[in-house]
């Protein structure tokens, strides 16, 4: 198994993309109180972006309602 440590996050984002046909990833990094990072990719047509977008917030929101554990189906 490679050390995924070593790889950037564009090339580790390139990857993904080479495996599905679309995607969304979101990241956050608190740098300082007066300072973050944000980062956004995506893959896809409009309609299959905002669809998986949509998808994940109903998980999240079910998860943290307790309908369902985290990382459930």
């Amino acid at each position: 198994m490679n050390d995924l440590s070593t790889i950037t996050t564009t090339e580790l984002l390139d990857e993904i993309g080479n495996r599905v046909d679309a995607f969304v990833f979101i990241a956050f990094q608190d740098r300082s109180k007066n300072s973050y990072a944000l980062m956004t990719e995506f893959k896809g047509n409009s309609l299959e972006v905002i669809g998986l977008a949509e998808m994940l917030k109903t998980r999240v929101m079910d998860t943290f309602n307790g309908s369902k554990e985290v990382g459930g189906e």
